[in-house]
């Protein structure tokens, strides 16, 4: 950049907002020009309003909900809003599940983007004249999902609306096969950052999430040429 090279720093926050506050504050002592992340929206609630105190820029990539932090002139989310790109995405689920009338939530609601994704579930599933059978909460700490699913099971629902992060939704939904719970799951955009199918693995299929995308064309990246012509720029 102006004919300097770039340096990667890169550290592991944990998915806790205490850690990335910490590393935040570590890499403004280190003298970066720019942070990346994080990841996780209650890490990101917690960080950007340290970045014009230190006058360092952060740019988050995966952050959907702007109601909770708005853009500014030193935190700049780069996602659609999770109120207008999670109804969208739920419209064309129940175009691919017609016969889905009832679901559960689940969602984690020590993400802010989780918690919100309660109402948007609730008032999409309204829309749809899809009844909320039970809205399920746990936390990003959550390793056992036996008792979720479980409860969620008792309800019979035929699809599971669910709002967590990578390890939630693979412990969810391995716990799902566990209890033999045949039903697709549709996750928030929580998952869709980084390698979630590789990290998934095999007996994954059921489950939907929703993304976003630039309009460049990679030839190998399915979907991309019908992503910019159902979403054209402003």
């Amino acid at each position: 950049m102006n004919g300097s090279r770039i340096e990667l720093v890169v550290e592991d926050d944990k998915f806790t907002p205490q850690e990335s506050v910490l590393m935040f504050r570590k890499h403004a002592g280190q003298g970066v020009v720019v942070v990346l992340g994080p990841i996780s929206s209650s890490s990101w609630e917690n960080v950007s309003p340290l970045a014009p105190r230190i006058s360092l820029p952060v740019i988050s990539f995966t952050f959907t909900f702007k109601e909770g932090v708005p853009n500014g002139e030193w935190a700049m989310g780069v996602s659609p809003d999770e109120r207008t790109m999670l109804p969208e995405a739920f419209d064309e689920f129940v175009k691919l599940h017609p016969n889905v009338k009832k679901v559960v939530i689940a969602a984690d609601i020590k993400q802010a983007s989780g918690a919100a994704a309660i109402p948007i579930f609730q008032a999409a599933a309204k829309k749809h004249g899809v009844q909320v059978l039970d809205v399920i909460e746990f936390e990003t700490a959550t390793t056992d999902f036996a008792p979720i699913i479980t409860r969620a099971k008792s309800k019979t629902p035929d699809a599971i609306l669910s709002a967590g992060v990578p390890p939630s939704v693979i412990a969810m939904t391995r716990e799902l096969g566990s209890q033999k719970v045949d039903v697709p799951l549709f996750n928030n955009g929580m998952i869709w950052p980084g390698a979630f199918p590789q990290a998934a693995g095999p007996g994954f299929e059921k489950i939907y999430t929703v993304v976003f995308s630039t309009n460049e064309k990679l030839q190998k990246t399915r979907g991309m040429t019908r992503t910019p012509r159902r979403f054209k720029p402003s």
